[in-house]
């Protein structure tokens, strides 16, 4: 819907700095991915349930990536 859209085009405005340093990562080596990807979860008819936004989809090999910033000590 255009609530997660929206949502989702604001967390790419607000990438962290370790999302980039990870996106810039996955650029250099050639690894496809889809960042804030929106991951829906359905209900057996086909309704939507809710719906999460994963940090990195990466394409070739069906993995989800999380990127948490480190606090420091």
């Amino acid at each position: 819907t255009e609530k997660e859209k929206q949502f989702r085009k604001d967390l790419i405005k607000r990438a962290t700095k370790e999302e980039k340093t990870f996106r810039s990562f996955l650029d250099r080596n050639g690894i496809k991915y889809q960042f804030q990807k929106i991951m829906y979860i359905k209900n057996s008819i086909g309704n939507i349930k809710k719906f999460y936004i994963l940090d990195f989809y990466l394409t070739e090999y069906k993995i989800a990536e999380e990127i948490y910033k480190q606090n420091k000590c």
